[in-house]
């Protein structure tokens, strides 16, 4: 199911979890996945929204529900959502969506984003210096792990150091590179474009996620419709190109 994800094969991925889903259903990451996949294919968030309501969730399971409606509301560009959301989660370090979950991101980040989109900019800056001294820290133990170096990149983009986030960016591409690492190394591509997206290069942003499209792993079409990231992007004719050019063909059943 995860390979059939990574090669965009959304009909068989949704077909097996759906399966699941009928035979286990009170399986809440069964149901939390395939929620996702309607948004990667299909920019469609109402099964998310569905999900993620407490009729599907335990105790067991509250831990990532609120990961899950945080990462829904900021899809949203709800930021009051998002703001309540993270209210409620308890967790310091919180992963994004499917995809990414081996990638870790201090909470202080979303703090940031949250302040940043409320015109908060004392309050943005506060949250960005303290997200970037944690993953200071982190990179600075785990010198040759990509994702640290990369999570470093992400927040120094937001911090408007595009020099040190594009550098570092491409150190972790260098770290994990496509060619050598089919599961990190593609998410590392998608991450390294959306920071040049973030840092204003579009030119570059542009060509790495042209490369991105033609990788499995890689980026997805709901993705590109809905993650703010790629916002400095929109509009232009390039981008729309890579969009259309992951568009399903059909709706995924």
């Amino acid at each position: 199911m995860t390979t059939q994800i990574a090669l965009r094969r959304y009909s068989d991925a949704a077909q097996l979890l759906d399966e699941i889903v009928a035979w286990r259903p009170s399986d809440f990451n069964a149901r939390l996945t395939r929620a996702w996949l309607d948004v990667f294919s299909d920019a469609d968030l109402a099964r998310l929204r569905i999900v993620v309501s407490t009729d599907f969730v335990d105790a067991a399971d509250a831990s990532r529900a609120a990961s899950a409606r945080l990462h829904l509301a900021l899809l949203q560009r709800d930021y009051i959502g998002a703001k309540a959301a993270l209210s409620a989660c308890r967790d310091q370090e919180l992963r994004p969506e499917l995809s990414d979950l081996a990638y870790v991101t201090p909470r202080q980040w979303y703090e940031g984003v949250i302040a940043r989109a409320a015109v908060d900019r004392d309050g943005a800056r506060v949250a960005f210096r303290a997200a970037l001294e944690w993953a200071s820290v982190t990179s600075a133990r785990r010198p040759d792990d990509g994702r640290a170096m990369m999570a470093l990149a992400e927040i120094e983009a937001c911090l408007g150091r595009t020099v040190d986030a594009i550098r570092d960016a491409e150190r972790a591409a260098e770290l994990l590179p496509v060619a050598t690492d089919a599961l990190d190394g593609p998410i590392i591509l998608r991450r390294l474009a959306g920071v040049y997206s973030q840092a204003g290069d579009k030119r570059r942003a542009l060509e790495t996620l042209e490369q991105a499209a033609g990788t499995p792993n890689c980026v997805h079409y709901g993705l590109l419709q809905l993650d703010e990231v790629w916002d400095p992007l929109r509009g232009d004719a390039r981008f729309d190109a890579i969009v259309a050019s992951l568009a399903p063909k059909s709706r995924v059943p």
